[in-house]
């Protein structure tokens, strides 16, 4: 190798060194900076999750009364739910309803066997459904049936009260717990002496319709229908930046 060759040779590498060193200097900056940006980031956001609870009184009853009769003789089963039919049906006149604001179902029939197969009896089960937005009506109501079997009918009613107003008042609610959010991470930012800034993401949780004063949660919602004073609750999660 010739010395002109020679003292090319070490430029060359010098040059290539140079340049590697640079971007190897270059990127420790960038990573540097980056870390940097993350910390100075780190803690400018808080999330908190908001709640707000309302009462209600359902607006809507449905009571179903459900009676039956069995034997071992389908004809004299048959008699029974038609006799127990008519004392209903004029239990219901004397409660001021008339036939037109009720539903009669058909008959369902089920034979009952011994473990041998042997046939035992068959039982007959009907059921007259009643709906009114009188909800204390329909609970009366069906308190009252049950006093049908002091007449031999084998009765039972079951109720359900609704509330029909929900999408009414969801945004209401949102609205409320949002607030509460706010009020919360106003506390918090006192806290470590920031102020609150704008809120950046908010995520509303499922409604929960529940009997009132409960502290049922489920992560699916619940739809009470076994009460008629409830309360709706809902949770909001909001992210807000500190100033």
């Amino acid at each position: 190798m010739s010395k002109e060759d020679f003292v090319f040779s070490n430029k060359k590498d010098i040059i290539i060194s140079s340049i590697i060193i640079g971007i190897t200097l270059l990127l420790c900056v960038l990573i540097i900076s980056g870390t940097l940006l993350k910390i100075k980031g780190f803690g400018q956001m808080v999330s908190v999750t908001g709640s707000a609870i309302k009462p209600i009184k359902s607006d809507f009853g449905i009571v179903e009364l459900i009676f039956e009769a069995k034997s071992n003789e389908i004809t004299k089963a048959y008699s029974k739910m038609k006799n127990d039919l008519e004392i209903i049906k004029e239990f219901l006149k004397t409660k001021n309803i008339r036939e037109d604001e009720y539903e009669i179902k058909s008959i369902s029939k089920l034979d009952f066997s011994d473990n041998n197969g042997k046939y035992l009896y068959t039982q007959l089960t009907q059921t007259i459904k009643i709906s009114d937005t009188d909800v204390e009506k329909i609970s009366k109501l069906a308190l009252a049936a049950t006093m049908l079997t002091e007449k031999g009918v084998e009765i039972n009613a079951q109720t359900q009260y609704i509330y029909t107003k929900l999408e009414d008042i969801k945004l209401e609610m949102l609205k409320l717990a949002t607030e509460n959010a706010k009020m919360r991470a106003t506390q918090i930012a006192g806290i470590v002496g920031k102020k609150i800034g704008m809120p950046i993401s908010a995520e509303s949780g499922v409604f929960q319709i529940r009997p009132r004063y409960s502290q049922e949660i489920s992560d699916y919602g619940i739809s009470d229908v076994s009460s008629i004073d409830k309360e709706i609750v809902t949770t909001v999660r909001v992210k807000f930046l500190f100033e």
